[in-house]
């Protein structure tokens, strides 16, 4: 209909563009405060490894024959010329032979096929156990347990990976690469042993980093490595890797009413629950731009701005409830696991993080995965979700639940 001039039309005409101008200005302010707002989880599969199609050729020493494939350890992925493989660790049942990597093809994400294995060359009488991986460029890294030295694969053609031999590196566990160098902590050595890895042929030791503990977590990002023990999350400055140089300890603050010291739980006590519910503990580092995520156990989800490393502050406590464990991060979603439903399962919490200080909680799923604390059957609550594809996959005993995030 068109509008005539008249005076009481005019009127309207200019009322018009004013009432679009609020109402795109509320929009505008909805849509920012809002941010993923349109986010949802759902367990839409499980895949279970115990016997995938393959099995049949990898040596029995690896699995049960009623059982099959258990307590997958270590866990990764790997995008290699655009797809992502699953790799999943081994231990043999017995001593006498080294962890096994099995390599899976995600084409199908509901159904990963086995395309490959490989273990390390035997030292000796004795295996070796992998004890923490990471993947940076076609390079496969593994730090085996006892500091047996650092294992290196090319998953180049990850259906033909290419065993690249071990280097007597002195490290185990949290290892991280960045810019050609990795970051691991040690288990006979209380400290963080820094390696150049930028050649194959020569990679080589080039600092070593003291602490108070073994017990750390890591995180690398723009030239400063983040090293939380307990409590403390400490910086340093690794612009030049072979001369690190600590900026500051950093405490954060625990609630009333909780823990700071690893408890011992007897399960025969008539306690309600584990001493672990009320332990605050940092678990998992996760760096985001100038802000610092921290995993705290029961202390919740921390954000620390790191904006100035040598001054890092607190500017949210964010409460998810439960026990919180470990997180990944895609585009502005945090996808942090933590204890559910009355702490009996491990449940996965998507946090929009678009505005870092003040994250908000989208959805949560509950998965079927047991929380617990201690031996290899529990291994998997540490492991942090893993993004393949458009999906989330959730580590358990024998099987991985499978989230869809829409």
């Amino acid at each position: 209909m068109r509008l005539s001039t008249g005076r009481g039309n005019r009127a309207l005409l200019f009322r018009i563009p004013s009432v679009a101008i609020i109402i795109l200005i509320l929009l505008s302010f909805s849509l920012f405060s809002c941010g993923n707002s349109e986010l949802t989880a759902e367990i839409v599969g499980r895949w279970d490894y115990s016997f995938p199609p393959g099995i049949e050729g990898v040596p029995d020493r690896y699995y049960d024959p009623e059982g099959g494939l258990i307590d997958a350890y270590p866990v990764t992925s790997a995008e290699i010329d655009g797809e992502t493989y699953l790799i999943l660790g081994f231990p043999s049942h017995t001593g006498r032979y080294s962890t096994c990597y099995l390599i899976f093809d995600t084409e199908d994400p509901f159904s990963p096929q086995l395309i490959s294995m490989i273990t390390p060359e035997q030292p000796g009488e004795r295996g070796v156990i992998a004890d923490s991986c990471a993947v940076s460029g076609n390079i496969l890294y593994s730090f085996l347990f006892g500091e047996k030295g650092l294992w290196l694969v090319d998953i180049s053609d990850p259906s033909n990976p290419v065993d690249l031999g071990i280097v007597p590196v002195e490290a185990t566990r949290n290892l991280m690469v960045a810019d050609g160098i990795a970051y691991a902590s040690g288990q006979f050595y209380d400290g963080v042993t820094i390696v150049d890895v930028s050649d194959i042929e020569n990679i080589r030791e080039i600092a070593r980093i003291d602490l108070t503990s073994r017990d750390c977590f890591l995180e690398v990002c723009d030239g400063y490595l983040y090293v939380g023990i307990g409590q403390t999350l400490t910086v340093y400055d690794v612009s030049d890797p072979a001369c690190p140089e600590m900026l500051c300890n950093y405490e954060l603050n625990v609630p009333e009413g909780l823990v700071r010291e690893f408890p011992f739980w007897d399960p025969e006590s008539e306690m309600d629950e584990s001493p672990w519910a009320n332990l605050a503990n940092i678990i998992d580092l996760l760096s985001y731009g100038n802000y610092l995520f921290v995993t705290f156990g029961a202390g919740q989800l921390r954000v620390i701005d790191v904006s100035d490393p040598a001054n890092p502050e607190e500017v949210n406590d964010f409460e998810l409830g439960g026990f919180v464990i470990a997180m990944t991060l895609r585009g502005d979603t945090l996808y942090v696991t933590k204890s559910g439903n009355e702490a009996v399962t491990v449940q996965l919490c998507l946090v929009d993080v678009s505005q870092p200080e003040s994250p908000r909680l989208m959805d949560s799923v509950d998965t079927e995965s047991m929380f617990g604390f201690g031996g290899a059957s529990m291994a998997y609550m540490w492991w942090c979700p893993l993004i393949i594809g458009d999906y989330i996959y959730i580590p358990g005993v024998n099987y991985m639940d499978i989230v869809e995030v829409r």
